[in-house]
């Protein structure tokens, strides 16, 4: 590949917003419709799409040769990137000389494109939680915080734990531990000043020891094993000075060092 190319979906359109390898801005802020070009019959059939020679293709509609050819594509392929059956993205792998493209090529970009889609689903599902963390937060701040909504509190607060550890951007997992940690002080109770801390780990696992869930419901939530649960359930009663499940997340909370 000499170029590499993509845009989000928005409203059935994309926008080609990043690139690599490019040699003019002629496919700048391009916006590819439904049905219109590689781009369009992707979005169209969910499906990859080649050409070998994309200004002599028969079968794709030439709405953007203008671009194309003043970038001097010719053979392209073009993947969609597909969050919850929908395409959220598509992204590109072009030449500049008519070729093949060979089957390894549509793999690697398939992968990409996979790959491009876990993380997307992720972030929209971070973006959801966040959202609500947040209202809890506020009616948490406004002293208006009932049973249930202390449980819903707790509940985001370890769901949200949960979807740190599958976050592949540093940025994004920062802000995400970020929120976690201001949600927590809304509702905790102040810090005892003994200077007890328990891993991330050890919160973790009490965080959703204390939505009610058994350690293998804990183990697979978290994606390790019942007995790496075990473990930290101990570590964290030898620090708390406690004797089960139940009372570590009780002491865990009067430390504030939970929701």
């Amino acid at each position: 590949m000499d170029v590499t190319l993509g845009g989000l979906v928005v409203d059935g359109r994309m926008e080609l917003t990043d690139f690599r390898g490019t040699r003019t801005s002629a496919l700048s802020g391009l916006i590819v419709r439904h049905g219109a070009g590689l781009g369009g019959r992707v979005l169209a059939t969910r499906q990859p799409a080649l050409v070998d020679d994309y200004a002599a293709d028969a079968v794709i509609s030439h709405d953007y040769d203008a671009p194309v050819v003043r970038e001097g594509l010719r053979a392209a392929l073009a993947v969609p990137v597909v969050v919850e059956a929908r395409v959220e993205a598509v992204i590109y792998g072009a030449t500049h000389r008519p070729s093949s493209l060979g089957d390894h090529t549509v793999r690697e970009l398939r992968s990409a494109a996979h790959r491009l889609g876990q993380e997307l689903r992720i972030r929209r599902e971070v973006e959801r939680r966040v959202a609500a963390a947040e209202q809890h937060r506020r009616i948490a701040v406004s002293h208006a915080v009932d049973d249930s909504a202390l449980a819903n509190v707790r509940e985001a607060h370890a769901q949200l734990r949960t979807l740190a550890h599958a976050v592949t951007d540093g940025d994004l997992r920062t802000e995400l531990a970020n929120v976690v940690e201001m949600l927590a002080r809304a509702v905790a109770a102040p810090l005892a000043p003994d200077g007890v801390r328990l891993s991330g780990r050890e919160v973790d696992v009490l965080s959703i020891v204390g939505l009610g869930c058994t350690n293998a419901e804990t183990a697979t939530t978290l994606g390790i094993s019942s007995e790496t649960v075990k473990t930290h359930l101990r570590s964290a009663s030898r620090k708390l000075g406690t004797r089960s499940r139940h009372e570590s997340v009780v002491e865990a909370r009067r430390r504030g060092l939970l929701p």
